[in-house]
């Protein structure tokens, strides 16, 4: 493929922030990422890169499960640095949003 061609393929490709969430048997977190991509169509999959040793990727580990929360242009500051702390520092991430 021309570097012409890999330019415009990469230029479809959504990049935005996300809260990524999980929940295991007593605990709940979301962090933010900035990388997922859609691996199938059917049936529907995506694919994230989450650090081993994050709270989320235990969670995630534990349930088999995720959210991916797409936030919007304009997201308030104060939400965003809420996901970015570390889970044992601040407790709930949930707990204050709507």
């Amino acid at each position: 493929m021309d570097d012409k061609a890999k330019k415009t393929a990469l230029q479809h490709i959504t990049y935005g922030l996300y809260v990524i969430g999980s929940k295991g048997r007593n605990d709940a977190n979301g962090m933010t990422a900035n990388w997922l991509t859609q691996i199938s169509f059917e049936p529907p999959m995506v694919a994230l890169a989450v650090e081993e040793t994050a709270h989320t990727r235990t969670l995630i580990d534990e349930s088999k499960v995720f959210s991916v929360n797409v936030l919007p242009a304009g997201t308030p500051e104060d939400l965003l640095v809420a996901f970015t702390k570390p889970q044992k520092r601040v407790g709930n991430k949930f707990e204050n949003t709507k």
